[in-house]
């Protein structure tokens, strides 16, 4: 049980890793990181963690960017996207 707290907790860490990630790019107007996130990232993270559940509500992924609130209205637009 405990290994599969931490492959549970590595997981968490890489999604947490990618949506920090992705807010610094929006932040930054950075194109390219946003489409290289986008592209790879996001698509490759909904296919392995979310293809049977949704992703989680923006509103609990807003406390990893500090709430921000244009990161927080992008992040909802993708969330509805998929």
């Amino acid at each position: 049980m405990r290994q599969s707290g931490i492959l549970n907790a590595g997981i968490l860490s890489l999604k947490m890793q990618f949506i920090v990630h992705f807010h610094q790019a929006v932040l930054d107007n950075n194109l390219a990181d946003i489409t290289v996130a986008y592209e790879s990232g996001w698509n490759k993270y909904t296919e392995k963690f979310y293809s049977k559940t949704e992703w989680p509500e923006a509103e609990l992924i807003a406390p990893l960017v500090n709430d921000g609130a244009h990161f927080h209205a992008f992040l909802k637009l993708m969330l509805n996207w998929i």
